[in-house]
């Protein structure tokens, strides 16, 4: 671990890895530069016109659909 103090969970952790030569490398964040670059390639069009209108709005059924999840690399 680069920190030189630890506490808690990743004391605990930096223990038991060393135990087992394992060494720790922290990832970066990309996160939020991949929502960036997500947002700057996917523009919303220029003819779309934003509304408050919601049509639906007095549905009283919705479908519950499951989380997407995200998969990062680590490319810079």
């Amino acid at each position: 671990m680069s920190r030189p103090v630890l506490y808690g969970r990743l004391a605990k952790w930096s223990i038991l890895f060393n135990q087992y030569e394992i060494e720790y490398v922290p990832q970066k964040s990309i996160k939020g530069q991949a929502l960036a670059n997500f947002l700057a390639d996917h523009p919303m069009p220029a003819e779309w016109e934003i509304s408050d209108n919601f049509p639906d709005e007095d549905v009283f059924s919705i479908e519950i659909l499951p989380a997407w999840t995200m998969f990062f690399d680590g490319a810079a």
